[in-house]
């Protein structure tokens, strides 16, 4: 797509403009670029953008600002344009007519950026695919990703819930769409749980009549959310714990990580590369889509072996924390009722050594609406049946928590990271086991950071 290509899509107007033939490498709005780029730049009406003022004046010369104004003492070329959502939009379409690959999107409360990882290391052995971006994975942020498709064989794009769900479907049209769960979080903007189920199923109507939907069996409000997928494609395919499932979990060892499944009639055994019968779960529907892509779901399946856990979602780290060896697990990229629960299986999974204990450290869920100190309370069943031994906690709605655990369980209450990292320091044992979680602006992945010895 040249200069000229360029403005007429947008409806643009060049400030400066570049030579005719001259064409964008990609379209960056991350932290990342590459010169010779078009750059959505920070402060721009978009959810996302770059801070130019670090980028060399040189280098950034080279590239073009798509902008809504003209920016002033800016070294590089500017496409001024009406919106720059509707321009991303504009070229998104453009690229996904040009695209002849595979897309498979994915949502879901909890499981998405984990099942986008699996996905795309399972389909590595069949040829080329996109770069994940997690941190992308907003409707904007779906969108903004297939501007910069091109030979890739496959694309697997994660998609976040909200308002402009349903319009990132229709640009992106995926081949596949995966629903992995519906679950208390982000309550605050989507509403209560069955609009969520709702928002999370909009997912379905990019599909074409011949696309595939793939759906977690045990969700709740699943007769409602499948509605919305058969409305829009002719193949459903379930998978989960459910006896009715396409795609079945039949048994999972957590000690050898293995996964025993059905998939639509025919038994296969596998292991994991991760820890957590979540993840087992996550891994059905990779099986799902490489079965319903024609590849060979079994040569997936064994390539989920060699997978590792991503940031801050069930990293374990040895550690040498006040002269005692322990294991930090960092769960702390986010948390809500539903992560909760895993993180209780995962780290009641975990073996001890000696005198060592099963310690969790959590910090509040956010986002949760006006259920929020329920959703809190609620947790000291699963935690009391987990085999956990100790519970700190931070934040008042975990304070709430903190009163309805058995007293045996009750750590520390603390208000800031610095009490909470100090309360482990003083509280830890040789062979602990202590996995921490709560929502990503808590910051407990940056008390992980402190006692690893990685400074902040």
């Amino acid at each position: 797509m040249n200069s000229v290509d360029l403005a007429r899509l947008t409806r643009g107007i060049w400030i400066d403009p570049p030579a005719p033939d001259w064409r964008p490498r990609a379209l960056c709005f991350e932290k990342d670029w590459v010169p010779g780029s078009l750059v959505i730049p920070k402060g721009q009406p978009f959810r996302h953008g770059i801070d130019v003022a670090q980028i060399d004046p040189a280098e950034l010369a080279t590239c073009v600002l798509l902008v809504t104004e003209h920016v002033q003492a800016s070294s590089a070329r500017q496409l001024v344009v009406p919106s720059i959502d509707e321009a991303v939009a504009a070229l998104a379409g453009a690229a996904r007519d040009r695209y002849a690959g595979t897309i498979c999107a994915v949502t879901g409360s909890v499981g998405k950026s984990s099942t986008c990882h699996l996905l795309s290391h399972a389909l590595e052995q069949w040829g080329t695919g996109n770069r994940l971006r997690p941190g992308a994975n907003t409707a904007a942020g779906a969108v903004a990703q297939i501007v910069n498709l091109d030979a890739e064989h496959y694309a697997v794009i994660e998609m976040s819930v909200g308002e402009g769900l349903r319009h990132a479907s229709s640009v992106v049209r995926p081949h596949l769409a995966v629903l992995t769960a519906i679950s208390p979080a982000h309550l605050t903007y989507a509403g209560p749980l069955p609009r969520l189920a709702q928002l999370k199923a909009s997912i379905f109507t990019g599909l074409s009549r011949d696309g595939v939907a793939i759906l977690n069996r045990d969700i709740p409000f699943y007769d409602d959310v499948q509605a919305v997928a058969r409305s829009h494609t002719d193949t459903l395919v379930t998978y989960g714990d459910h006896d009715d499932a396409d795609v079945r979990l039949l048994g999972f060892d957590s000690k050898k990580r293995r996964v025993d499944a059905d998939v639509l009639g025919d038994r296969v055994r596998y292991r994991l590369g991760t820890d957590g019968r979540h993840m087992a779960v996550n891994s059905l529907a990779v099986l799902a889509a490489l079965k319903m892509m024609g590849l060979d779901y079994r040569k997936g399946a064994a390539r989920m072996a060699e997978t590792r856990p991503l940031v801050q979602r069930g990293v374990s780290y040895a550690a040498s924390v006040s002269g005692k060896r322990v294991t930090l697990i960092d769960d702390s990229h986010n948390a809500n009722p539903a992560s909760m629960m895993a993180a209780f299986q995962l780290i009641g999974s975990q073996p001890v050594k000696r005198k060592g204990r099963r310690v969790l450290v959590l910090a509040d869920m956010l986002e949760l609406g006006s259920e929020e100190t329920a959703y809190h309370v609620q947790l000291a069943v699963p935690i009391a049946r987990a085999g956990i031994d100790r519970v700190h906690v931070m934040g008042e709605l975990m304070a709430k928590l903190w009163d309805a655990l058995p007293a045996p369980l009750r750590g520390q209450r603390c208000e800031t990271t610095d009490e909470l990292r100090e309360v482990i320091q003083d509280d830890v044992e040789n062979g602990d086991v202590i996995l921490f979680k709560g929502s990503h602006s808590n910051r407990l992945w940056d008390v992980v950071k402190t006692l690893r010895g990685l400074g902040t």
